[in-house]
């Protein structure tokens, strides 16, 4: 995997996430931020994508639940970030 690749995946994370903060979020669901990194041409549709690499390093997943309990979609959030 090439460095600038994996830098600007980095860079794309953090400016996505800046942006949540800005307007009061601290997550994004997975579907909507994969949408953005397909449009900002980052990120093509697979596995091993420096993209993934980088939400590996950054960013963490949790499970939304309905109150149910049954599973309704799934969130990004920023490492160390409540």
């Amino acid at each position: 995997m090439k460095t600038k690749e994996l830098t600007e995946a980095k860079k794309f994370i953090i400016k996505t996430f800046g942006e949540l903060y800005t307007n009061g979020a601290v997550a994004i669901r997975t579907a909507v931020f994969f949408e953005k990194a397909k449009k900002a041409g980052v990120y093509n549709g697979g596995y091993g994508e420096p993209i993934n690499r980088a939400l590996e390093e950054l960013a963490e997943v949790e499970i939304v639940d309905s109150d149910d309990g049954k599973f309704e979609y799934t969130i990004f959030k920023l490492k160390g970030i409540s």
